[in-house]
Order: C-alpha cells, then structure tokens, then sequence
C-alpha cells in the first residue's frame, strides 16, 4: 500500500466534523417542537394511510411548518455524517495500512445518497399534497436503508478498532516474554 497522506485525512476529518456539528446543530433547533419518536415514525411510515396520518396531525397542531423548515439543515447533516463516517474509514485504511477498509466507505457514501432520496420524496409528497402510496414507500425504504448503512458503519468501525486493538495489544504482551 501506498504511504498515507496524512495532511488532507486530517483536513476531511476536520471539515467533516464541522459539517455534521454545525448540521446537527441546526437540526435540532429547527425541529421542536417535534420529536425525533415523530419525525422518524414518518420516515418510516411505509404506508399511505400512516403518512397522510401523520401530516395531518401535524397540520391540525401547526408543527408542519416546523418539519419542513428542517430540511435545509438535514442536507447538511446528512453531508456531514456522510464524510464524517467515511473519513473514519479512511483513516482507519491509512493507520493499519489496509486499503480494503476504505472500501467500507461506500457504505455512508451510500446511505448520505439515500438520505438525500427521502428528504427529496418527503419534500415532493407533501408539498404537492401527492400521497402516493409508491413514493411513500421509497421513501421508508430510502430511510431504513439509510439507517441500516450508518448502523452497519458504526458496528464495522467498533470492530476495526477493537480488534486493532486487541491485535496490538496481544502483540505487546507477546514483545515482553
């Protein structure tokens, strides 16, 4: 493999951060007074009788407003935990030398295009008032993917780094007999 730019890791993971921070941020002042129980109950609603649903509950209570004023700061958090995610498995590729551990990156990569998806239909549907049942469901399945690919990402980088650090740590124990 190839030695490590260390420099521009560094900078995406900086950047990276500051994105999903400032993203996150934004989220969660943009969202009351919603809940996240309520946002992702529409997410993955599936169906056209739970969806229309609840955007008329949201209607009657006057929280609609508020869910559709999140997405300017969604795409950014999505941006943001997207090359955050991937750039943890950048590094990781770079400090164990192991350049298949990158390919793990297409995993957030993917689930940030997913995200993208979801808030576009979620925007679309409600906007145009077209509750169609299609367009509903891919937009629960572009949500639940998404949230199967970040969870997947999460329990792969645990996994790398525990056993990075178990290897190493045997190793050391091994270097002292």
């Amino acid at each position: 493999m190839k030695k490590c730019n260390w420099l521009p890791v560094i900078g995406f993971i900086l950047l990276s951060m500051v994105i999903f921070s400032y993203g996150f941020a934004q989220l969660s002042s943009a969202t009351p007074p919603l809940t996240v129980k309520e946002i992702f109950s529409l997410q993955l609603s599936f169906t056209k009788a739970r969806f229309v649903h609840i955007i008329k509950e949201w209607q009657d209570r006057g929280v609609l407003t508020h869910f559709m004023g999140h997405f300017k700061y969604d795409f950014i958090y999505l941006i943001g935990y997207s090359l955050l995610i991937t750039s943890l498995f950048i590094l990781l590729g770079c400090l164990l030398k192991n350049p298949n551990i990158k390919l793990w990156a297409l995993l957030p990569i993917s689930a940030g295009i997913l995200d993208s998806i979801e808030n576009t239909l979620e925007i679309a549907i409600i906007k145009n008032y077209s509750f169609n049942a299609t367009l509903i469901f891919l937009q629960s399945l572009a949500a639940a993917l998404k949230f199967l690919f970040v969870g997947i990402s999460i329990v792969v980088i645990i996994y790398i780094v525990v056993k990075y650090a178990l290897h190493d740590s045997d190793k050391k124990e091994s270097d002292n007999f």
